[in-house]
């Protein structure tokens, strides 16, 4: 943990967090964890020491190095391996990190309060399908070691779950293997350390979960078996709301409810993998082929959502039902024709399949903007002025379908111009209809300040705003008046998304997805009836990168009940946010 962040000086090492799924290898030739491959080569080239970072890292040869097909976790008796579904995964066969997935260092920086390595990304090698994490004796930022340390923050976090890594460890005295997370919010405790082995005492697996109640408190166990530096072996934990089960080479090896609600209440855990120095005496260094941990592969499930009564998706918002899951996936789709410029909120059709709308904020025409996608996935867009309407700084888009049948486009201004803010209630028009119908005007206005804002949804009848602050707050209309100024009712904050730009609420109400101009936060679990304070407060169960170079500004699911989260940006690029691992 980093100085100041919560671990004790007493405490000499890192924690590390890993947490694994239970597999079973898909061929007979390839065991899981043999353990009697051979060492692969050193990461520095050869037995001897070469200057500069390596190019390459050689691969063990012989089919028993690694499994030649995917795994998959063990269910509990009675369950069904479908029931699992892969959320992340990285094999290291580029030649360099992948920085979709990844950072150097930890989370907050490159050093800790209590070891003597500092994280240096040279110390990071990913060749031969491995990632080299080395040891060197290389003094910086003041510590005498320099070693290797990625981490996932804010490109992939997950609560609850099924971690997983293939490693073989260093084995130079005064070293430690880590495989660990922690909150993506950075607090601290909590902490789940998948696995953490120590050089010299290299045939001992740990196994630590920390957590707060009044003071740090941790519970440890541990597995003696073969000697971890002379093999592959997988680490993996699983963890429920019940606690954490660790396993090794896919057996269990300790199950604790310690601390469970603690750790729940930290959210999503970002996943860190790093040697560390935990001596000052560490001969790593010595012997560079002893002074490295390998990681063949990082894998990450999550339980799949257990299906609504029939199959059928609970009636609700605009968006997916729970067939829809995990992993996030951004695909670049079509710009929008050039002169169409910033789209500031955008929904899909309900009634005319394949049409979207989507409208541009202040210093722009008072319209929406028709659009599809032909035979060649390119839009076509449409303009159709809003009558009645006054741009003066339009910032979303919501579709609301009303217990009567018709549809109504709502356009929340962004509260930031002074003055009455206003929403525009306007008939969803035809696509070929020249201006819409009359619109109406609602102003409204917030009772505790003036505050940006880009985001809305809809829960049933009833219109929900976010705030564009740090972090978003959740407000909610009971009803809409033209005669009033219309006053809604703060809710709570939004936890842990912060300046929001879109917000869309699942078909079955039980998902909530909130974008910012750089990551998205999956909210799940909500309660169905009462979505929205259940949403309050709650932290995310996933986050994961939406770094698209653009500013995302608008979205929504297209087609409406599709797993796909259309994403519009500033640069008139779209993108597709899609929520399925199908």
């Amino acid at each position: 943990m980093p100085r100041g962040r919560g671990t004790s000086l007493w405490r000499r090492t890192v924690p590390a967090l890993a947490l694994s799924l239970v597999l079973l290898v898909a061929e007979a030739d390839a065991p899981a964890a043999s353990g009697n491959a051979p060492r692969p080569a050193s990461p520095w080239g050869g037995v001897a020491r070469s200057p500069g970072t390596p190019e390459q890292t050689e691969r063990p040869a012989g089919p028993a190095t690694r499994p030649a097909a995917s795994v998959r976790p063990q269910q509990a008796p009675g369950g069904d391996p479908a029931e699992w579904a892969l959320t992340f995964s990285d094999d290291f066969d580029g030649n360099g990190l992948d920085r979709s997935k990844w950072s150097s260092g930890f989370g907050w920086g490159n050093d800790t309060n209590s070891n003597y390595g500092v994280c240096d990304p040279a110390e990071n090698v990913v060749s031969g399908g491995f990632l080299a994490q080395r040891i060197e004796r290389r003094p910086g930022g003041g510590e005498p070691f320099s070693v290797g340390c990625v981490n996932s923050k804010n490109k992939f976090a997950q609560q609850y779950g099924y971690w997983e890594a293939r490693m073989r460890t260093a084995r130079c005295a005064g070293s430690r293997s880590a495989f660990w997370g922690k909150p993506n919010d950075e607090s601290w405790p909590p902490e789940i350390d998948v696995v953490e082995v120590n050089g010299d005492a290299s045939k001992t697996a740990k196994f630590t979960v920390h957590w707060d109640d009044g003071g740090h408190r941790e519970s440890q166990g541990g597995f003696t078996g073969p000697d971890f530096s002379d093999g592959f072996h997988t680490f993996g934990a699983q963890w429920t709301p019940d606690g954490v089960t660790w396993f090794v080479d896919g057996v269990g090896r300790r199950r604790t409810p310690a601390g469970a609600g603690r750790l729940s209440a930290g959210g999503a855990f970002y996943t860190i993998l790093n040697s560390q120095v935990i001596e000052p005496d560490s001969t790593c260094g010595l012997v560079p082929a002893d002074s490295v941990e390998y990681v063949d592969y990082v894998r990450i499930w999550t339980p799949a959502p257990p299906s609504s009564p029939g199959g059928k998706p609970a009636p609700g918002g605009n968006g997916p039902g729970p067939e829809c899951r995990l992993p996030v996936r951004v695909q670049s789709d079509s710009p929008l024709p050039p002169g169409t410029g910033e789209a500031s909120g955008a929904v899909a059709s309900q009634r005319y399949p394949g049409l979207g709308w989507f409208i541009r904020d202040s210093g722009n025409p008072a319209s929406l903007y028709a659009f599809r996608f032909d035979d060649r996935g390119r839009p076509r867009v449409r303009e159709v002025p809003v009558t009645g309407g006054h741009n003066r700084d339009w910032e979303d888009l919501v579709y609301w379908m009303r217990p009567d049948g018709t549809a109504r486009l709502l356009i929340p201004e962004s509260g930031q111009g002074g003055g009455d803010t206003s929403i525009y209630d306007v008939p969803e028009p035809a696509p070929d209809q020249k201006a819409t119908a009359p619109a109406v005007r609602y102003r409204y206005r917030y009772p505790d300040g003036k505050f940006n804002t880009e985001s809305a949804f809809m829960v049933g009848d009833h219109l929900v705003l976010v705030t564009k602050t740090t972090p978003g707050r959740i407000y909610r209309f009971d009803a809409l008046s033209a005669d009033r100024v219309n006053v809604p009712l703060f809710m709570g904050p939004l936890a842990d998304a912060d300046r929001v730009s879109v917000v869309r609420l699942s078909r079955d109400y039980r998902t909530l997805v909130a974008v910012t101009h750089e990551r998205a936060y999956i909210y799940e679990g909500l309660s169905p009836v009462t979505p929205v304070r259940s949403v309050v407060g709650k932290k995310p169960s996933r986050i994961t990168s939406v770094d698209v170079g653009d500013n995302v500004e608008a979205g929504d699911w297209f087609p409406p009940e599709s797993c796909t989260l259309l994403l519009l940006a500033e640069s008139r690029n779209s993108y597709q946010l899609r929520l399925t691992s199908r």
